[in-house]
C-alpha cells in the first residue's frame, strides 16, 4: 500500500513509516540470526517500558 500510494500514510505520529519498518525488520533478523549461531537455545529479551 504504502509503495503504491506513499501520499496515503498521514498517521506516521502513532504508525511506523515503510523504511522504519523495514531497518526494524532487518535488525530483528539479524539479532535472531546471531543467537542461533551462539547456540541452540535462545529467548526473547524483554525491554524495560522506558526503553521503548
Amino acid at each position: 500500500m504504502a509503495i503504491l500510494h506513499p501520499d496515503s500514510i498521514k498517521m506516521n505520529f502513532s504508525h511506523t513509516t515503510t523504511p522504519e519498518r523495514v531497518v526494524a525488520l532487518e535488525q530483528t533478523v539479524a539479532e535472531i540470526k546471531a543467537k542461533q549461531a551462539n547456540g541452540p537455545a535462545f529467548a526473547p529479551e524483554y525491554r524495560d517500558e522506558e526503553e521503548l
